[in-house]
């Protein structure tokens, strides 16, 4: 499989009561996306006590997929198959650009392939995080991203944006 993997969460229908947030990543960075993962949880879990939501109930709504982790994609199953019906459920691409994936075609894939589906339907959004002291290449450097800071990522004005739309969306 490639070097450009996912890490998720899944909405089905435009009813929003499933939410997916494809992590598109470099193999090599998965202990990174690990971190934003728990962020991710911690960041909603937060938000959504914040503005009085239950936030087992919010979560309950998520399917959380991180194709680097062991059992994502089950032995024998088609992988590729797998990952473009992940893509065609996501609401919101969260690519990591890292000095690991910043040369990885699959991570640029899953990148246009998303962007296509965005350009299409503006209830979709992308949310780069970018390695500290890469810049991010054209042409993801349009839309405004975040350094990765692991659990910290939702202390910033993007992360906290995100947690926002997110919420948003799962009404």
């Amino acid at each position: 499989m490639g070097g450009g993997l996912v890490a998720m969460a899944s909405i089905h229908s435009k009813d929003y009561k499933r939410f997916t947030v494809f992590v598109s990543h470099a193999t090599e960075d998965k202990d990174v996306v690990r971190a934003w993962h728990e962020g991710f949880v911690n960041g909603i879990e937060k938000a959504a006590v914040q503005k009085g939501i239950k936030a087992d109930g919010l979560l309950s709504r998520m399917e959380i997929f991180i194709s680097s982790s062991p059992n994502a994609i089950a032995v024998g199953n088609d992988w590729f198959e797998t990952l473009m019906q992940k893509l065609d459920e996501t609401h919101a691409l969260l690519p990591f650009i890292t000095s690991n994936s910043v040369s990885k075609r699959w991570v640029w894939f899953e990148v246009g392939y998303f962007w296509n589906r965005m350009r299409k339907d503006k209830t979709l959004k992308i949310y780069p995080y970018i390695e500290k002291g890469l810049e991010l290449p054209s042409p993801l450097n349009i839309i405004q991203g975040a350094n990765i800071g692991g659990r910290e990522s939702f202390a910033s004005p993007m992360g906290q944006q995100f947690v926002t739309w997110a919420l948003q969306n799962l009404k």
